[in-house]
């Protein structure tokens, strides 16, 4: 496997390909090495602002910030910065590491392009630093039972967001509190159980890891995501040793959630285990190969395990990967296998022998995303004028619902599955 310290220079390959895969290899992933924000401005500075170098914009609020990166990210607001590109650094500034915000408050909360809604998030988690953890949790448990069941996507996350990072800083004590939480059958009727498997995460509190791989029983996706976040910022030998033991027996869609952190921990092991569960899903596939293809048991989800070894950077299972791609050459998810195999061997320094035919396979479908942009761009400038006017990041949400599944649709075949769990959020795709 490839460790972040040797993908950071495909950043800047030549091959786009290469790039949005190296782009994908640290989404979600919270172990990053070297990796700061500085690389994407380094990159930014020297191609400009233009569609090559649009998603490490979209991605600068999910690397580590630096003193440096924060000086660099008020020089773009004074720099005119085209509407979306802004729209971008508006989610950088509102996720800038706290301790970096904290040294620069009045660099960045002075800057006159900030928005007010964004400049208020500051504020409050500035605020926050000198709170007893204990009381922002108990604050945190409130606020999950007054949104009730509203809609994901349908608020302001400034306060919630606020509240759990000042609650993880309280150590063991309130995350007891948030495993009580998980227990409690009531908090998964508003927002509190979201809310304690976040704060969970980001404290990286490893005696949660059962509680949280048990979570991801549950048919609910919205959580399930969470989970799947937050057992990847632990990222340790045990979440993997978890994950690999929960996963056998298990329905297609608690199998389909059950290794979504394995992808994003970047640890040998997590090559091991994943090879384990592509055996297993061979195995299953084998023992139901005349059973109901309309039954959501019957699918296979090899590919989405081909597809998180390239993650790693890891081209184990590439015969199986082949198989699938050969057998399904035009579905949408065996592109995707082909193109992510493709970047991998390109990285790790593989040459392969189909590499040419399966660019040619991939051209099709770049033309099709081309084709369907304008569309999309009309679209997702009214969601941006929302985002910018409210912090509401979704359109005509309804403002209370139950928080919604990200239901993955059936499949075309039943070998390869829609990644439900590799959805983008709204603003991601703008």
């Amino acid at each position: 496997m490839l460790f972040p310290e040797q993908v950071i220079p495909f950043l800047e390959h030549h091959d786009p390909i290469v790039q949005e895969h190296a782009l994908r290899y640290f989404r979600d992933s919270f172990d990053v090495g070297p990796l700061t924000a500085d690389h994407f401005w380094a990159i930014i500075d020297r191609l400009g602002e233009n569609d090559s170098t649009l998603e490490l914009a979209v991605r600068l609020d999910e690397v580590p910030q630096t003193d440096r990166s924060l000086h660099r990210l008020v020089r773009a607001f004074g720099g005119n910065p085209a509407e979306i590109f802004d729209f971008h650094y508006q989610h950088a500034a509102a996720a800038m590491d706290l301790a970096v915000l904290a040294r620069n408050r009045d660099e960045l909360l002075s800057c006159p392009q900030l928005l007010p809604h964004v400049r208020d998030r500051l504020e409050l988690r500035l605020k926050l630093l000198d709170q007893d953890p204990a009381i922002a949790w108990n604050r945190l448990m409130e606020h999950g039972r007054e949104l009730g069941a509203a809609y994901v996507g349908s608020f302001n996350t400034s306060l919630s967001d606020a509240l759990i990072e000042a609650a993880a800083r309280g150590g063991p004590p309130v995350c007891e509190q948030a495993l009580f939480a998980l227990a409690d059958e009531s908090a998964a009727d508003d927002w509190r159980e979201i809310f304690a498997v976040r704060v969970l995460g980001l404290a990286r509190y490893e005696p949660a890891v059962s509680a949280l791989v048990g979570k991801l029983a549950l048919d609910d996706d919205v959580l399930r995501d969470e989970v799947n976040r937050s057992l990847a910022r632990i990222g340790s030998v045990n979440v993997i040793d978890r994950v690999v033991a929960f996963y056998p027996g298990k329905p297609w869609h608690v199998r389909l959630f059950a290794s979504g952190s394995l992808g994003n921990i970047k640890r040998p092991e997590c090559v091991s285990a994943l090879i384990q569960l592509v055996a297993l899903e061979v195995a299953l596939g084998e023992l139901e190969a005349d059973s109901d293809p309309n039954q959501d048991d019957s699918d296979s989800l090899i590919d989405e395990l081909l597809h998180d070894l390239t993650l790693l950077g890891s081209l184990e299972g590439l015969s199986e990967s082949r198989r699938l791609i050969a057998a399904y050459p035009e579905h949408p998810e065996a592109l995707d296998l082909c193109q992510s195999v493709l970047a991998t061997a390109i990285m790790t320094g593989v040459t392969l022998p189909e590499e040419s035919a399966w660019r040619s396979r991939l051209k099709p479908r770049e033309v099709r995303t081309s084709a369907g942009r304008d569309d999309w761009e009309a679209r997702s400038r009214d969601i941006r004028d929302q985002w910018r006017k409210t912090g509401i990041p979704w359109l005509d949400a309804p403002q209370s619902q139950q928080a919604p599944a990200a239901i993955a649709p059936k499949p075309i075949t039943p070998l390869l599955q829609t990644h439900a769990d590799r959805l983008e959020p709204i603003r991601n795709s703008t």
